[in-house]
């Protein structure tokens, strides 16, 4: 594949200058493939490089771990640069496993409060789950996130393949529909959004959705790992605030 390529030299800090043994059109396409990435070249031995990679794409990776991974735009980058300046995945903990944390915060106006009042980081890595603080008490530090929450559905999962389940999805975890339900001390700090940027929106095709949870019991085409009462404690947890800046969040529990 790489036969006729004789010599590759740094000219720069940017720039490689490549000499073949023979004219190759198709060089561009050549050096996309996964095979022709720039690495390191002691990156076998890093232990931590796949969960840290260092590359040539337009993000690079700040943190990784098992909840939480952190990538800015890579000022390096040789094409176009990432309309986000900073992109945030959070693992969501699922909350039928962690039967502490559920227990130590099974309010859903603590859940609200909580969620506006610490970091994402350390509120999903349970370093502050002991800290249960309602707007009523003395914990009354607050400060506003830098930009919005969104749930994205696994699509691998057979309950999300059809339109009628992601409009229940649209329909339940409405944010207007939420912020109805906040504390009344902290909605004013909770602002509806769109998408990732405010004059953004995104729709779905017209219809009904199809009710997949009752109070009683899951619909019998569907097992869910949830019930309602632990979907209504973590609707309490969302919130999207107009920002050019994003935060994801992948719920295990509607996987």
């Amino acid at each position: 594949m790489f036969s006729h390529l004789q010599t590759i030299q740094a000219t720069g800090p940017l720039s490689l200058e490549i000499t073949l043994a023979h004219p190759d059109n198709r060089l561009p396409l050549l050096l996309s493939h996964i095979d022709a990435m720039l690495l390191p070249p002691d990156h076998t031995q890093r232990a931590d490089f796949p969960a840290h990679p260092v590359g040539t794409g337009p993000y690079e990776v700040v943190e990784n771990n098992g909840f939480h991974l952190q990538m800015k735009a890579f000022d390096h980058y040789f094409g176009l640069r990432g309309l986000l300046d900073e992109v945030e995945v959070f693992i969501w903990p699922n909350l039928t496993e962690t039967d502490n944390l559920a227990e130590s915060l099974s309010d859903n106006d603590t859940a609200a409060w909580l969620s506006s009042s610490l970091s994402d980081e350390d509120y999903v890595s349970g370093r502050l789950s002991q800290v249960s603080g309602k707007p009523s008490d003395n914990l009354r530090e607050m400060f506003l996130e830098r930009g919005g929450y969104f749930l994205l559905c696994d699509s691998r999962s057979p309950h999300w393949h059809t339109a009628e389940h992601r409009r229940w999805l649209r329909e339940t975890l409405s944010p207007y529909a939420i912020l109805q339900h906040l504390s009344e001390a902290i909605r004013p700090f909770w602002v509806p959004g769109g998408s990732l940027l405010s004059s953004w929106f995104h729709t779905i095709e017209a219809g009904r959705p199809v009710h997949l949870l009752s109070r009683r019991r899951p619909t019998q085409n569907c097992v869910w790992p949830i019930t309602i009462s632990t979907l209504n404690f973590q609707c309490s947890w969302i919130s999207c605030k107009r920002s050019c800046a994003s935060r994801a969040f992948y719920l295990r529990a509607l996987s």
